[in-house]
């Protein structure tokens, strides 16, 4: 899980685990019938935590991890739980933003590890984009006015806006395609067998949490500005087709 991102993965005190992340993975705890214990994993090592042999693997990886082609060949994914575009969250009391032009020669912050760099510095190159090892540094950088934005995805700024009450998302300014969450699965288990059946069943779990009033109130409740979109229920809902098409499989369309 992460940690650093209240509304989705967040741990302040060091001890209780909240967010939709989480949520998400207590559902399927209840309908897998197994006990979740929660670690804590970076961005940059969401992979790695998954493929890696010794004392510090995980089964799943659940932390606001976008499915792609290039993450696809590694490991598998079960999902998407939930989908979003990457926008903008800027101080409330700076410069006004309505369209990426109003972003040109401005200090944009993603962090290390994610796609959102990659598509800031790709889809906006009037951008000063500059990367940081983790999210609270980018969100310290723009309270104290050495950044002028931060760019990821938008589930992710809604729960920055949320806890830091200074801070806003930008409406309607997005980049980009749609990013879809998956959980991460190991292709392979310990013993070299093949884990494709786990994540068809992790998938099955998906598509019963996902379409039930309980996936909106998990969402609405631990990430309750995105009730600002007036089509909530249905920009963030992964469709059935693209929950079969992106799930348990070696090539993903990004």
């Amino acid at each position: 899980m992460k940690s650093d991102q209240p509304g989705t993965g967040w741990q302040p005190d060091g001890y209780k685990h909240s967010g939709f992340d989480i949520k998400v993975a207590e559902e399927l705890g209840r309908d897998l019938k197994f006990t979740e214990t929660f670690s804590n994993v970076p961005s940059t090592d969401r992979v790695t935590a998954l493929t890696r042999n010794d004392a510090n693997h995980v089964d799943l990886v659940i932390a606001s991890f976008s499915i792609n082609q290039n993450r696809a060949k590694d490991i598998w994914f079960a999902g998407p739980y939930a989908e979003t575009r990457q926008g903008f969250l800027v101080r409330k009391d700076g410069p006004r933003i309505k369209s990426t032009d109003d972003l040109r020669g401005k200090r944009v912050c993603a962090w290390d590890g994610t796609v959102s760099i990659e598509e800031l510095t790709r889809r906006t190159p009037d951008v000063h984009a500059y990367a940081t090892p983790y999210a609270k540094q980018c969100v310290d950088d723009l309270i104290s006015r050495r950044a002028d934005a931060i760019s990821t995805d938008q589930l992710i700024l809604y729960g920055f806006a949320d806890h830091y009450r200074e801070l806003e998302v930008v409406p309607d300014v997005v980049i980009g395609t749609a990013n879809y969450w998956g959980v991460g699965i190991a292709k392979k288990d310990r013993l070299d067998h093949s884990n494709k059946q786990d994540c068809l069943r992790v998938l099955g779990a998906l598509k019963r949490y996902v379409g039930t009033s309980a996936w909106e109130l998990d969402l609405k409740t631990e990430l309750p500005l995105v009730e600002k979109d007036p089509d909530w229920q249905t920009r963030y809902r992964p469709s059935t087709a693209n929950m079969d098409r992106l799930s348990c499989t070696d090539h993903v369309e990004d």
